[in-house]
């Protein structure tokens, strides 16, 4: 293949390509660093409560440059770029950074061309909320009350987010029966069998099981 010489007819000498610079990463949670998060991606494995935050990732881009902007011969402004980025295993790209704002904040630090101080964004705050399934108290015992009495039944359960209830008598739901408590007033034999509450959020169901319930005549002995 044909080279380049020069007039001496020695081959001139190629510089090797100037190293990028790599986009940093730094995960953080309630706004301290976690060690070893310094990827573009953050994951958690085998979520217990003490996961529970707001969860960060800041962004630095090492190299800032500003580029005078002249109409007419007059400064008029300055841009501010990010030039040779190598994003790495993680990817990224050179070019404009952030909004208006930004651009204003980073270019206010120098008025001519040339490097300034390295650039972070904060991006992706997510609060996580780690959720528990519910747990139960179960009960089984029966409930003995006379024709016309009143009932007072109490699913115990503890569990996050929100828990929700719903009553079952004899294998079939209790319409409007959509809290920890039940209450049966008037009681009539009709109502005399076995009731169970279900209980379930996001992360899972627990039965609450099971009260039998027998009513009896007012004249019985």
């Amino acid at each position: 293949d044909d080279e380049d010489v020069n007039a001496d007819g020695s081959v001139p000498a190629i510089a090797p390509p100037a190293k990028k610079a790599a986009v940093e990463y730094q995960w953080q949670k309630d706004g301290d660093d976690i060690p070893g998060e310094t990827h573009s991606y953050f994951s958690i494995r085998n979520a217990t409560m003490h996961h529970e935050g707001t969860y960060v990732c800041v962004v630095t881009f090492p190299l800032l440059r500003a580029v005078p902007v002249h109409d007419g011969g007059a400064l008029v402004g300055v841009q501010v770029e990010v030039d040779d980025i190598d994003g790495g295993e993680n990817g990224g790209t050179g070019g404009a950074v952030g909004g208006p704002s930004d651009v204003a904040t980073s270019a206010s630090q120098t008025s001519e061309e040339g490097e300034g101080a390295p650039y972070s964004i904060r991006w992706g705050e997510t609060i996580v909320r780690i959720a528990e399934a519910p747990v139960v108290n179960n009960y089984h015992g029966m409930n003995d009350v006379v024709e016309g009495a009143s009932l007072v039944l109490t699913a115990t359960a503890r569990g996050v987010p929100q828990l929700n209830f719903q009553w079952v008598f004899n294998g079939m739901p209790i319409d409007g029966a959509k809290s920890k408590i039940l209450e049966l007033h008037d009681i009539q034999k009709a109502q005399a069998g076995t009731y169970t509450c279900f209980v379930e959020n996001i992360a899972g169901k627990a039965v609450w099981m099971e009260a039998f319930v027998n009513v009896r005549s007012m004249d019985s002995d």
